[in-house]
Protein backbone atom coordinates (compact mmCIF):
# COMPACT_ATOMS: atom_id res chain seq x y z
CA UNK A 1 0.00 0.00 0.00
CA UNK A 2 1.13 3.58 -0.66
CA UNK A 3 3.03 5.15 2.24
CA UNK A 4 1.00 8.35 1.88
CA UNK A 5 -2.63 7.42 2.38
CA UNK A 6 -3.84 10.65 0.73
CA UNK A 7 -2.43 9.29 -2.53
CA UNK A 8 -4.42 6.05 -2.33
CA UNK A 9 -6.82 5.91 -5.27
CA UNK A 10 -10.00 5.44 -3.25
CA UNK A 11 -13.31 5.23 -5.16
CA UNK A 12 -15.77 8.06 -4.67
CA UNK A 13 -18.69 5.69 -5.15
CA UNK A 14 -19.20 1.93 -5.03
CA UNK A 15 -22.06 0.15 -6.78
CA UNK A 16 -23.49 -3.10 -5.47
CA UNK A 17 -26.48 -4.98 -6.90
CA UNK A 18 -29.03 -2.76 -5.12
CA UNK A 19 -27.03 0.08 -3.60
CA UNK A 20 -24.69 2.91 -4.41
CA UNK A 21 -22.21 3.89 -1.71
CA UNK A 22 -21.49 7.56 -2.30
CA UNK A 23 -18.74 9.75 -0.84
CA UNK A 24 -20.38 12.54 1.23
CA UNK A 25 -20.42 15.92 -0.48
CA UNK A 26 -22.48 19.08 -0.85
CA UNK A 27 -26.25 18.91 -1.42
CA UNK A 28 -26.76 15.53 0.29
CA UNK A 29 -27.69 17.13 3.62
CA UNK A 30 -31.48 17.00 3.20
CA UNK A 31 -31.59 13.36 2.12
CA UNK A 32 -29.17 12.27 4.84
CA UNK A 33 -31.11 14.28 7.42
CA UNK A 34 -34.28 12.37 6.48
CA UNK A 35 -32.44 9.08 6.99
CA UNK A 36 -31.00 10.18 10.34
CA UNK A 37 -34.41 11.27 11.69
CA UNK A 38 -35.99 7.95 10.64
CA UNK A 39 -35.25 5.97 13.82
CA UNK A 40 -33.09 8.56 15.59
CA UNK A 41 -33.88 7.18 19.04
CA UNK A 42 -32.15 3.93 18.06
CA UNK A 43 -28.95 5.81 17.26
CA UNK A 44 -29.13 7.53 20.64
CA UNK A 45 -29.52 4.14 22.32
CA UNK A 46 -26.92 2.11 20.41
CA UNK A 47 -24.48 4.70 19.05
CA UNK A 48 -24.62 7.24 21.89
CA UNK A 49 -25.63 10.09 19.58
CA UNK A 50 -26.80 13.41 21.14
CA UNK A 51 -30.34 13.37 22.49
CA UNK A 52 -31.54 16.07 20.09
CA UNK A 53 -31.39 15.33 16.34
CA UNK A 54 -29.43 17.71 14.11
CA UNK A 55 -31.06 20.24 11.78
CA UNK A 56 -30.89 19.85 7.98
CA UNK A 57 -28.36 22.69 7.89
CA UNK A 58 -26.14 20.93 10.40
CA UNK A 59 -26.21 17.70 8.39
CA UNK A 60 -25.41 19.61 5.17
CA UNK A 61 -22.42 21.19 6.93
CA UNK A 62 -21.33 17.73 8.11
CA UNK A 63 -21.56 16.36 4.54
CA UNK A 64 -19.14 19.02 3.37
CA UNK A 65 -16.77 18.42 6.28
CA UNK A 66 -16.97 14.67 5.69
CA UNK A 67 -16.04 15.28 2.05
CA UNK A 68 -12.81 16.87 3.28
CA UNK A 69 -12.24 14.00 5.73
CA UNK A 70 -12.66 11.57 2.84
CA UNK A 71 -10.10 13.33 0.64
CA UNK A 72 -7.59 13.45 3.51
CA UNK A 73 -8.44 9.81 4.40
CA UNK A 74 -8.93 10.95 8.02
CA UNK A 75 -12.41 9.39 8.23
CA UNK A 76 -13.73 7.41 5.24
CA UNK A 77 -17.52 7.53 5.08
CA UNK A 78 -20.02 6.52 2.39
CA UNK A 79 -23.70 7.36 2.13
CA UNK A 80 -25.84 4.28 1.44
CA UNK A 81 -28.20 5.05 -1.46
CA UNK A 82 -30.99 2.85 -2.81
CA UNK A 83 -30.37 2.75 -6.57
CA UNK A 84 -34.05 2.18 -7.36
CA UNK A 85 -35.24 5.34 -5.57
CA UNK A 86 -32.03 7.38 -5.19
CA UNK A 87 -32.93 7.86 -1.51
CA UNK A 88 -30.30 7.82 1.22
CA UNK A 89 -31.07 4.81 3.41
CA UNK A 90 -28.09 5.06 5.75
CA UNK A 91 -24.36 5.51 6.06
CA UNK A 92 -21.31 3.29 6.48
CA UNK A 93 -17.69 4.08 7.30
CA UNK A 94 -14.23 2.97 8.24
CA UNK A 95 -14.18 4.36 11.78
CA UNK A 96 -11.25 6.73 12.28
CA UNK A 97 -10.49 5.51 15.81
CA UNK A 98 -10.30 1.89 14.58
CA UNK A 99 -8.12 2.57 11.51
CA UNK A 100 -4.56 1.32 11.96
CA UNK A 101 -2.91 2.30 8.68
CA UNK A 102 0.50 0.81 9.49
CA UNK A 103 -0.92 -2.74 9.63
CA UNK A 104 -3.31 -1.90 7.82
CA UNK A 105 -6.49 -2.72 9.77
CA UNK A 106 -9.95 -1.14 9.66
CA UNK A 107 -13.26 -1.20 11.53
CA UNK A 108 -16.61 -0.90 9.76
CA UNK A 109 -19.61 0.97 11.18
CA UNK A 110 -23.07 1.41 9.66
CA UNK A 111 -26.62 2.53 10.27
CA UNK A 112 -29.78 2.05 8.19
CA UNK A 113 -32.93 4.13 8.60
CA UNK A 114 -35.74 2.38 10.45
CA UNK A 115 -38.17 2.22 7.49
CA UNK A 116 -35.58 0.41 5.34
CA UNK A 117 -34.34 -2.20 7.79
CA UNK A 118 -34.71 -5.99 7.44
CA UNK A 119 -33.87 -5.75 3.72
CA UNK A 120 -30.22 -6.72 3.98
CA UNK A 121 -28.94 -3.23 3.15
CA UNK A 122 -26.48 -3.13 6.06
CA UNK A 123 -25.07 -6.54 5.09
CA UNK A 124 -24.78 -5.53 1.43
CA UNK A 125 -22.98 -2.30 2.32
CA UNK A 126 -20.69 -3.97 4.88
CA UNK A 127 -19.84 -6.66 2.32
CA UNK A 128 -18.73 -3.97 -0.17
CA UNK A 129 -16.74 -2.15 2.52
CA UNK A 130 -14.96 -5.37 3.50
CA UNK A 131 -14.07 -6.09 -0.12
CA UNK A 132 -12.82 -2.50 -0.45
CA UNK A 133 -10.65 -2.89 2.65
CA UNK A 134 -9.00 -6.09 1.45
CA UNK A 135 -8.66 -5.29 -2.23
CA UNK A 136 -7.94 -1.55 -2.37
CA UNK A 137 -6.57 -0.77 1.10
CA UNK A 138 -4.77 -4.15 1.37
CA UNK A 139 -6.12 -4.73 4.87
CA UNK A 140 -4.82 -7.63 6.93
CA UNK A 141 -7.75 -7.48 9.33
CA UNK A 142 -11.25 -5.97 9.34
CA UNK A 143 -13.43 -5.58 12.44
CA UNK A 144 -17.06 -4.78 13.24
CA UNK A 145 -17.94 -3.68 16.80
CA UNK A 146 -21.48 -4.22 18.10
CA UNK A 147 -23.30 -3.66 21.37
CA UNK A 148 -24.00 -7.18 22.66
CA UNK A 149 -27.67 -6.31 23.14
CA UNK A 150 -28.08 -4.98 19.60
CA UNK A 151 -28.99 -8.35 18.10
CA UNK A 152 -29.96 -6.97 14.68
CA UNK A 153 -26.63 -5.21 14.21
CA UNK A 154 -24.63 -8.27 15.30
CA UNK A 155 -26.31 -10.37 12.62
CA UNK A 156 -24.45 -8.40 9.93
CA UNK A 157 -20.89 -9.61 10.74
CA UNK A 158 -22.20 -13.09 11.52
CA UNK A 159 -23.88 -13.26 8.12
CA UNK A 160 -20.71 -12.14 6.33
CA UNK A 161 -18.40 -14.70 7.94
CA UNK A 162 -16.82 -12.51 10.62
CA UNK A 163 -16.02 -14.42 13.81
CA UNK A 164 -16.58 -13.22 17.36
CA UNK A 165 -13.08 -12.47 18.61
CA UNK A 166 -13.88 -11.14 22.08
CA UNK A 167 -16.50 -9.48 24.28
CA UNK A 168 -15.38 -6.40 26.19
CA UNK A 169 -17.14 -4.75 29.10
CA UNK A 170 -16.75 -1.02 29.01
CA UNK A 171 -14.99 1.04 26.41
CA UNK A 172 -18.27 2.27 24.92
CA UNK A 173 -20.67 4.46 26.94
CA UNK A 174 -24.45 4.40 26.57
CA UNK A 175 -26.68 7.44 26.73
CA UNK A 176 -27.92 6.33 30.18
CA UNK A 177 -24.38 6.41 31.57
CA UNK A 178 -23.97 2.63 31.73
CA UNK A 179 -21.10 0.90 29.95
CA UNK A 180 -22.00 -1.28 27.01
CA UNK A 181 -20.83 -4.86 26.55
CA UNK A 182 -18.99 -4.62 23.26
CA UNK A 183 -18.66 -7.56 20.88
CA UNK A 184 -15.75 -7.43 18.43
CA UNK A 185 -16.11 -9.46 15.25
CA UNK A 186 -13.15 -9.87 12.92
CA UNK A 187 -12.13 -11.34 9.58
CA UNK A 188 -8.58 -11.79 8.33
CA UNK A 189 -8.98 -12.79 4.70
CA UNK A 190 -11.32 -12.04 1.85
CA UNK A 191 -11.50 -15.78 1.25
CA UNK A 192 -13.58 -16.05 4.42
CA UNK A 193 -16.05 -13.35 3.35
CA UNK A 194 -19.52 -14.79 2.73
CA UNK A 195 -22.10 -13.58 0.24
CA UNK A 196 -24.52 -11.17 1.94
CA UNK A 197 -27.38 -12.66 -0.12
CA UNK A 198 -26.78 -16.38 0.47
CA UNK A 199 -29.12 -18.20 2.84
CA UNK A 200 -27.04 -20.13 5.37
CA UNK A 201 -28.07 -22.83 7.79
CA UNK A 202 -26.60 -23.45 11.22
CA UNK A 203 -26.42 -27.05 12.45
CA UNK A 204 -24.41 -29.08 14.89
CA UNK A 205 -21.68 -31.21 13.37
CA UNK A 206 -23.27 -34.69 13.04
CA UNK A 207 -20.53 -36.94 14.43
CA UNK A 208 -22.53 -40.04 13.42
CA UNK A 209 -22.44 -38.86 9.82
CA UNK A 210 -18.66 -38.63 9.55
CA UNK A 211 -18.58 -40.06 6.04
CA UNK A 212 -21.06 -37.48 4.80
CA UNK A 213 -19.22 -34.64 6.49
CA UNK A 214 -15.94 -35.86 5.00
CA UNK A 215 -17.58 -35.76 1.59
CA UNK A 216 -18.69 -32.15 2.14
CA UNK A 217 -15.21 -31.23 3.36
CA UNK A 218 -13.69 -32.79 0.24
CA UNK A 219 -15.97 -30.64 -1.90
CA UNK A 220 -14.90 -27.57 0.03
CA UNK A 221 -11.20 -28.36 -0.37
CA UNK A 222 -11.70 -28.99 -4.07
CA UNK A 223 -13.41 -25.61 -4.47
CA UNK A 224 -10.61 -23.88 -2.56
CA UNK A 225 -7.95 -25.54 -4.75
CA UNK A 226 -9.81 -24.54 -7.93
CA UNK A 227 -10.02 -20.96 -6.67
CA UNK A 228 -6.30 -20.86 -5.81
CA UNK A 229 -5.49 -22.13 -9.32
CA UNK A 230 -7.63 -19.43 -10.83
CA UNK A 231 -10.44 -21.59 -12.27
CA UNK A 232 -13.01 -20.21 -9.81
CA UNK A 233 -13.30 -16.38 -9.87
CA UNK A 234 -12.75 -14.64 -6.55
CA UNK A 235 -15.15 -11.97 -5.30
CA UNK A 236 -13.79 -8.89 -7.02
CA UNK A 237 -14.23 -5.22 -7.49
CA UNK A 238 -13.27 -3.22 -10.54
CA UNK A 239 -12.30 0.42 -10.65
CA UNK A 240 -12.59 2.82 -13.56
CA UNK A 241 -9.69 5.27 -13.51
CA UNK A 242 -11.00 7.48 -16.33
CA UNK A 243 -11.57 11.18 -15.48
CA UNK A 244 -15.32 10.80 -16.09
CA UNK A 245 -15.75 7.96 -13.61
CA UNK A 246 -14.26 7.79 -10.12
CA UNK A 247 -16.24 4.83 -8.90
CA UNK A 248 -16.08 1.14 -8.24
CA UNK A 249 -18.46 -1.76 -8.72
CA UNK A 250 -18.67 -5.12 -6.99
CA UNK A 251 -20.21 -6.68 -10.09
CA UNK A 252 -22.62 -9.53 -9.48
CA UNK A 253 -21.72 -10.58 -5.97
CA UNK A 254 -23.75 -13.79 -6.09
CA UNK A 255 -22.02 -14.85 -9.31
CA UNK A 256 -18.52 -14.46 -7.94
CA UNK A 257 -18.92 -15.67 -4.37
CA UNK A 258 -17.70 -19.17 -3.56
CA UNK A 259 -20.87 -21.08 -2.53
CA UNK A 260 -18.98 -23.24 -0.03
CA UNK A 261 -18.70 -22.25 3.64
CA UNK A 262 -16.04 -23.28 6.11
CA UNK A 263 -16.97 -25.02 9.39
CA UNK A 264 -16.89 -22.89 12.52
CA UNK A 265 -14.73 -23.65 15.55
CA UNK A 266 -17.50 -23.95 18.14
CA UNK A 267 -18.97 -27.37 17.27
CA UNK A 268 -21.41 -26.12 14.65
CA UNK A 269 -21.12 -25.64 10.91
CA UNK A 270 -22.56 -23.13 8.48
CA UNK A 271 -23.84 -24.81 5.35
CA UNK A 272 -25.42 -23.49 2.18
CA UNK A 273 -28.52 -24.76 0.37
CA UNK A 274 -26.56 -27.24 -1.76
CA UNK A 275 -25.00 -28.85 1.29
CA UNK A 276 -28.27 -28.84 3.25
CA UNK A 277 -29.99 -30.70 0.41
CA UNK A 278 -27.17 -33.26 0.45
CA UNK A 279 -27.56 -33.84 4.19
CA UNK A 280 -31.38 -34.03 3.96
CA UNK A 281 -31.10 -36.56 1.14
CA UNK A 282 -28.72 -38.66 3.24
CA UNK A 283 -31.07 -38.56 6.25
CA UNK A 284 -33.97 -39.76 4.14
CA UNK A 285 -31.94 -42.64 2.67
Amino acid sequence: MHNNRILIDLPEFIETPRLKLQMPCADFGKKLHDAICDGYDDYVKWLNWPMNPPTPGMVEEDCRKHHADFILRDFIRYLIIDKSTNDVVGRCAFVASQALWKIPQFGIAYFVRRSQRSKGYASEAAHAMTALAFQILKAKKVEIHCDAENIASAKVPQKLGFKLECTQRGGWPRHDGELAELQIYSIFSERDLLDWNETLYLMKSPTNHSRLMQSIENVRKSKAQERDLGSVPKPHITQDHSPSSRGLTTGSITEYMDPVVKPRDDGVILINRQEKDLIDENNQG
